[in-house]
């Protein structure tokens, strides 16, 4: 019984192991630059400036091994997008110019709405969680199954032996 809980633990952590989440962390610089950092070591992630004005990218450039790079202000409103793989994006809002500090809200239209990117994550069905809790549920059944076919045995046996003297 040692055995199977130990395999069943090891099971159970082995399918989060993968599960990653990514941070995106977005910081003003005194000499008008943000520093871009990635929670993880994500080298090779995309990072875009994207305008919220056009919709167009102002900059792109993927991650080094760092993950973390200084990247001049824009002089307009733009978000911040870090795509680490094709159906994961994160999404944050821009650090403006402080002399541009009076710009509190920006209006962004709906035909840019649909240009500029959208935080994004890769929705699946059969989730780690999903597939743990299914598991654990057919595992708990066979388990019923097989005590209460080996009880039945055991009162059948026992029935037959009081039966018999």
């Amino acid at each position: 019984m040692k055995k199977f809980i130990y395999m069943l633990v090891f099971i159970v952590s082995s399918l989060f192991a993968n599960e990653t989440r990514f941070i995106l962390d977005v910081k003003a610089n005194a000499d008008n630059s943000v520093t871009i950092t990635g929670g993880q070591k994500i080298p090779g992630a995309m990072i875009r400036f994207e305008s919220l004005k056009t919709g167009e990218i102002l900059f792109k450039q993927r991650f080094s091994q760092s993950s973390q790079m200084n990247v001049a202000i824009p002089n307009e409103p733009y978000q911040v997008v870090l795509v680490t793989g094709p159906d994961e994006k994160l999404v944050k809002n821009g650090v403006l110019l402080s002399d541009k500090s009076d710009i509190q809200t920006v209006e962004i239209k709906a035909d840019i709405m649909d240009k500029i990117s959208k935080t994004q994550t890769e929705k699946s069905e059969w989730n780690n969680l999903n597939i743990t809790l299914y598991s654990l549920a057919f595992l708990l059944i066979f388990l019923t199954m097989y005590f209460s076919s080996r009880s039945s045995k055991k009162i059948l046996e026992m029935v037959k032996q009081n039966s018999g003297e």
